[in-house]
């Protein structure tokens, strides 16, 4: 089964429906699944930093409240200081037993209306004096006096600096708070022209929770600390009293901030955790969120992205779908009738059975390259073998007018007894005629031409009596510049027929080669007769012929095989005028 499926799967992928499906597909999703990543990606940063920034304005405003209390701790404390009333009852030494009770009573209802500023249930507040007077917000037998302070550590630190307030972690209480209730109790020594009582404001701990108890979640933590580690207050209300140790300690060390306006945040174990200190205080107030606290937000997130994500994918596939199919069909219905007419032996046959769209389309269009490139190559060799039989048989038409003139011209030589003629002449017509008639080479050098134009013109001095003078240009190094055989000897026959003869006068004739740009411009000039349009025409007709030439070459022919051999570029050029003459310009590629 599984096989069955794998190799339903490879067809599918392979066939041309598969491939645009699958192309379509993944240019769909691949842009959509970056672009919902980076989505994600950016929404889960701007998560973070917003959490962040609301876990931060809940520290700062808890630090705001607590530096509001300590601020009204201050407040109170100036008030009691700054009472001469209190002075008074603590100064006071030999006191009748109706003074020491009226100096009690002053007191304690000082001290009942300055602890309307904070919730009795709260607050507990001990003044101790110097002359062994003792006042408390609740009468409590049992409560401290000054004598078990004394040997305390704290103690002489007051009278060092008697007017700083000395803060104390103590718990249980000093008084009638119950016995483990935590307190954080304030000491400072009451001092006008020397130390007359000590004042302590006690705190319970519960009063600081209830600043912040609605802040942290079930899985955060929530404290106070004060720069030694002790615990002050904590939302774990078993922590409340205890000492940061090991890396919890270290950590608060290494980052607690250097004053109220910063806070801290850096990342350890999984929490999130904040720092801010307390204005005026060594106390930090200390944040720490669980980073899965923030993921929880993510996470909805993400399973909202992730079913928008599978819905895009699954349109993207419907769509897809359809549009595979109708770019597919044409190619399918293409790919069958392929299939239908496939030629015999053909590599796309040997490939029909298991070949899909493409591979059956770029097998049967290779081998249709490849028959049409063969069918061209065979047309070229076809037309190249044509063109050389065609020019082997001009070649061999010899015109037998010519080859009779010229043998009963040497018939003459003979029997003028003109003996010294009849060799060079001989020479010259068997040269001419080898040149003529050899298979071996058509492309010879330019000097060999010129030999064979030399041989021409001499035997038409013989036959005619006519003195025609050859004069020839040639620049240097041309010499051994190959070009097609026989192709400037119709050029001097047409110069001397159509241009000298008719004029009855012994004719000139310049021929001057030259190079330049790497091609080779060879000009005919004569001082004949010249021609008129009309004749030009003519004689570039395929079908003109004269019965004095030489061969059946006539200079139409020069012009095709010269653009048949190099090209269109290169060729004949025939100037005439009645009267002035003929030109004929034969540009070449200059080849050695």
């Amino acid at each position: 089964m599984m096989t069955k499926l794998l190799s339903y799967l490879q067809r599918f992928l392979r066939s041309m429906f598969g491939k645009i499906w699958v192309s379509q597909i993944t240019l769909i999703i691949l842009p959509v699944a970056i672009i919902g990543s980076l989505s994600f990606y950016a929404s889960q940063q701007i998560i973070n930093h917003q959490l962040i920034r609301l876990n931060t304005a809940a520290l700062t405003q808890v630090e705001g409240n607590l530096s509001t209390l300590i601020n009204r701790v201050y407040q109170l404390v100036t008030l009691y200081l700054v009472d001469s009333d209190i002075e008074k009852a603590l100064k006071s030494k030999s006191m009748t037993p109706l003074e020491r009770l009226q100096n009690v009573r002053t007191v304690e209802d000082k001290i009942m209306n300055y602890s309307l500023a904070f919730d009795h249930s709260y607050t507990h507040t001990m003044i101790l004096g110097k002359n062994g007077l003792r006042y408390l917000t609740k009468n409590d037998s049992s409560a401290a006096t000054l004598d078990d302070f004394i040997n305390k550590d704290w103690y002489p630190k007051l009278f060092k600096a008697p007017n700083h307030l000395l803060w104390l972690n103590m718990n249980p209480g000093f008084e009638s708070i119950p016995g483990q209730t935590p307190v954080l109790t304030f000491v400072k020594a009451m001092e006008n022209q020397g130390v007359y009582g000590i004042y302590f404001f006690s705190l319970e701990e519960s009063f600081l929770y209830d600043l912040y108890k609605n802040v942290p979640g079930n899985e955060s933590q929530f404290y106070i600390v004060n720069g030694k580690g002790k615990i002050l207050s904590h939302n774990h209300r078993t922590m409340v009293g205890r000492t940061l140790r090991g890396i919890e300690l270290e950590m608060l060390l290494n980052h607690r901030p250097a004053d109220e306006t910063e806070t801290e945040i850096y990342r350890r174990n999984h929490l999130i955790t904040l720092i801010k200190k307390v204005h005026n205080m060594d106390w930090y107030i200390v944040y720490s969120v669980p980073e899965a606290t923030h993921y929880q937000i993510i996470g909805g997130l993400k399973s909202k992205i992730a079913f928008i994500a599978c819905l895009c994918f699954l349109l993207s596939a419907i769509i897809a779908y359809f549009m595979a199919r109708s770019f597919s069909n044409p190619l399918v219905v293409l790919t069958r009738r392929v299939r239908t007419y496939l030629t015999p032996l053909s590599q796309a046959e040997k490939i029909a059975a298991n070949a899909f769209e493409i591979d059956l389309l770029s097998s049967e269009y290779d081998m249709l390259i490849q028959r049409l490139d063969d069918t061209i190559h065979q047309l070229l060799r076809e037309q190249e073998e044509k063109r050389k039989a065609e020019f082997h048989s001009l070649q061999m038409q010899i015109n037998p007018h010519f080859l009779y003139n010229t043998l009963n011209s040497i018939k003459c030589l003979v029997w003028t007894k003109q003996i010294e003629l009849i060799e060079p002449t001989l020479t010259a017509l068997i040269k001419l005629l080898r040149q003529t008639v050899s298979l071996q080479d058509e492309i010879i050098t330019l000097e060999e031409e010129i030999e064979n134009i030399r041989n021409y013109i001499y035997l038409h001095q013989i036959r005619t009596g006519k003195n025609i003078v050859l004069n020839i240009h040639l620049a240097a190094g041309l010499e051994k510049c190959r070009l097609p055989k026989l192709l400037l000897q119709p050029m001097i026959e047409n110069a001397i027929f159509h241009g000298i003869e008719p004029k009855n006068i012994n004719g000139t004739i310049v021929l001057a080669c030259t190079a330049a740009h790497h091609r080779v411009t060879i000009e005919i000039q004569d001082n004949g007769v010249g021609m008129d349009e009309a004749m030009i025409d003519k004689i570039l007709t395929d079908n003109y012929a004269s019965h004095n030439n030489f061969s059946g070459i006539g200079v139409h022919n020069v012009d095709r095989r010269i653009k048949l051999l190099y090209g269109d570029s290169f060729g004949l050029t025939l100037k005439s005028a009645p009267g002035i003459g003929t030109l004929v310009i034969i540009t070449l590629p200059e080849i050695y």
